[in-house]
């Protein structure tokens, strides 16, 4: 009789807070108020959307969720982003689910994860749960993990057998970059074997790359720890593809002028710039065409730490001839002069021209001093 009513008013709450007031009601009735709110509910259950958003610690959620889900519940229904209250009004509860239909948006498992319930994410996902599911925005339970910082929770993701490393939905980055943004480095470290290193965006941005923009010493270290990494982008096939075509692809905020060294080079850390030109993988000499070599545009951005380092290199080749230039068309002798004293045999084919950029200043002096340091004419 309780349920006809229920069912005439078509309100369940003060009709089950009637059958708790009395052991036997509650008894016989809790199982068809249940199965009454799944068969009526026309998006989603009452009681498992109430589980969804429900903080509080009275009550037993877990097992309000089990008793939904086996009432004929759906795990993997769409629940709004604000909860619609029950009314007992016909025509504000039409509205209200209207409403709801229109701001469905998230899943249960996934609105359990941005509270960082580990046990009830667990509970989900052995009830069935899609762990793959996303928002309507694109957005899987386990980028959100990644982007909430929580190791704890990308870790229990992780580990289902199911999981798709790709489900990144509409978001802006991979998985991995996605760490690397959040400055996530045991993420990071736990996202490192299982995908590729070297995924972009669609701005042809590799994790590396991302690292050093962010001046990340700790990332730049751990990203080459993985032998898959290359510190090159340009020989990847994505990026070759992307360059290919760059009208497809909008402007990325990190420029490609300069190669992964190169943007370190023109940032602040010496370290960072040390820690990748000690790399045996890295081209520290690489340029895109027309563009600076690393060792110029560290001089370009006023970065003399690096650009010294660089001079001083015997890895870079083309270094000291390409500062020595600048330094003349600079007018900064001083400058010039160190980097002389520096030049080894390597650069004595840069001989003429260290010369003539030198005397096209009026250095005398200093075009001698190019000319018999290898006794040139």
């Amino acid at each position: 009789m309780l349920v006809a009513i229920a069912s005439f008013l078509g309100n369940t709450r003060d009709i089950s807070c009637l059958a708790r007031t009395n052991r036997r009601a509650y008894e016989v009735l809790d199982r068809y108020l249940y199965r009454f709110d799944v068969k009526t509910a026309k998006y989603n259950p009452k009681a498992f959307r109430f589980t969804c958003y429900y903080s509080g610690r009275d009550l037993d959620i877990d097992s309000i969720t089990k008793r939904s889900l086996d009432a004929g519940a759906d795990i993997n229904s769409l629940f709004s982003d604000i909860l619609v209250e029950d009314e007992d009004d016909d025509e504000e509860d039409e509205e209200a689910d209207e409403d709801n239909e229109k701001d469905c948006t998230k899943t249960a498992i996934y609105l359990a994860a941005t509270s960082k319930n580990l046990s009830r994410v667990q509970m989900l996902i052995e009830a069935g749960a899609n762990i793959n599911s996303t928002c309507t925005r694109g957005k899987s339970v386990l980028v959100y993990a990644i982007e909430a910082n929580s190791l704890d929770l990308v870790r229990l993701v992780l580990a289902q057998p199911d999981i798709d490393l790709k489900c990144a939905g509409r978001t802006r980055y991979p998985l991995l970059l996605t760490a690397v943004v959040q400055d996530s480095v045991e993420i990071a470290k736990t996202l490192l074997p299982l995908v590729d290193p070297n995924q972009i965006d669609c701005q042809i941005i590799t994790p590396l790359r991302m690292a050093v923009w962010k001046q990340n010493y700790e990332m730049v270290a751990l990203l080459p720890s993985d032998d898959r990494t290359t510190p090159n982008e340009w020989e990847l096939a994505d990026v070759k593809a992307a360059l290919a075509h760059p009208g497809i692809n909008p402007s990325p905020p990190i420029p490609l002028t300069q190669s992964t060294f190169g943007i370190a080079c023109g940032c602040s850390s010496l370290e960072i710039v040390k820690l990748l030109h000690n790399d045996d993988r890295t081209h520290v000499d690489f340029s895109y065409d027309g563009e600076p070599l690393p060792a110029l545009f560290a001089f370009y951005q006023e970065q003399g730490g690096n650009a010294d380092f660089l001079v001083r290199s015997t890895k870079s080749k083309k270094a000291r001839n390409a500062i020595f230039l600048e330094a003349c068309e600079s007018i900064d002798y001083k400058y010039a002069v160190d980097i002389l004293a520096l030049a080894a045999d390597d650069d004595r084919k840069h001989a003429e021209r260290w010369a003539e950029a030198a005397s096209a200043e009026g250095w005398k002096d200093l075009a001698a001093a190019v000319a018999a340091k290898w006794n040139a004419a």
